[in-house]
């Protein structure tokens, strides 16, 4: 189970090695209560938070570091060679002031307009939109009265091209609904 937040690279590394990947909600009660309902063996926040049920159903900052050491052991091989091994993409998180009042609409409303200009969309929480290339996800807080876009693309210039179209589109919105 990983947030809807999470890096891409997740699926990309896990899925090849027979994992079955579950998005999630933003939130660690979310994730929780989807390693539960889904019997998962791992649970991952974009926040580095990681549960593993089958130890404790909450991230444990001892369990975490003693589980890699344990890869390590097994593998003979170094952190920094796994850690190279991995794939890092460019990724950003910008937050955006909206009333509590309206921030819940605002997404609504760019649903509609998403649904015009995308075909692969997820709206699990807020609107993801998933490229070939890497994917934007529009969400209002839970807590606080602000939406955050999160964006993260193989390459800068990639990353640079989404964050550019869903910002101009939300601060758009944000202006028509206020």
């Amino acid at each position: 189970v990983k947030t809807v937040a999470c890096s891409m690279a997740i699926k990309e590394e896990l899925e090849p090695l027979g994992a079955k990947i579950i998005e999630s909600p933003v939130g660690h009660n979310f994730v929780i209560s989807m390693c539960k309902k889904e019997k998962a063996i791992l649970g991952i926040e974009e926040s580095s938070h990681i549960v593993m049920p089958k130890y404790y159903l909450f991230d444990d900052a001892i369990l975490i570091p003693l589980k890699i050491a344990e890869i390590l052991v097994k593998t003979g091989k170094k952190l920094s060679k796994i850690v190279d091994e991995i794939k890092i993409y460019p990724f950003e998180e910008i937050v955006f002031d909206c009333p509590d009042e309206k921030k819940f609409l605002v997404v609504d409303k760019l649903k509609e307009t998403f649904l015009k200009k995308h075909l692969n969309i997820s709206f699990l929480d807020g609107i993801k939109v998933n490229f070939d290339f890497g994917w934007a996800l529009i969400r209002a807080s839970n807590t606080s009265p602000k939406i955050r876009l999160y964006v993260e693309a193989k390459t800068k210039e990639d990353l640079e091209k989404i964050k550019n179209e869903f910002t101009n589109n939300l601060l758009s919105c944000i202006q028509q609904l206020s």
